[in-house]
């Protein structure tokens, strides 16, 4: 049975499929997992996805099927028109907690709040965080921290 895919892209990414951790060996790998993860459990059409990767529909073509070969494989779905990656992020699940401290009052929130910023290990997409592509994400992202921080404070 496979486990659930875990991608972090709160610093540098990272892959755990159940309690495994994986690598992907290509920067182009990355760059693909890294943007199908941002939109997790969305559906990116190919032509959008060779627009961010500056790519052909071959190419693309051909770093799917990397990706399928390794770690990530049983969770990459191809429907109509592009792909989606059924994953979790730590990104996601730092969304949710800063959410869920909007609604929290007192020592609850405290806990939230000191729990929300320690999901981050380096900054956002760290390792694409100035392509074009990742800037508006990056920048979302950053402010959300920084809101969190100074709600804490």
């Amino acid at each position: 049975m496979v486990g659930t895919l875990r991608v972090g892209l709160l610093g540098s990414l990272t892959i755990e499929v159940g309690s495994l951790r994986a690598g992907l060996p290509s920067s182009t790998q990355r760059r693909l997992l890294t943007i199908l993860a941002l939109e997790a459990g969305n559906l990116l059409p190919a032509d959008r996805l060779c627009d961010l990767l500056e790519c052909t529909t071959g190419s693309l073509r051909t770093s799917v099927s990397r990706l399928r070969a390794g770690p990530v494989g049983a969770h990459l779905r191809t429907a109509p028109p592009g792909y989606q990656l059924d994953a979790t992020t730590d990104a996601a699940e730092f969304e949710a907690f800063v959410a869920e401290a909007g609604v929290e009052r007192g020592v609850r929130k405290v806990e939230i709040l000191d729990a929300a910023p320690a999901l981050w290990r380096a900054e956002a997409v760290d390792e694409f965080r100035s392509e074009p592509w990742a800037l508006p994400e990056v920048t979302r992202l950053d402010e959300l921290r920084s809101s969190a921080i100074e709600a804490r404070a």
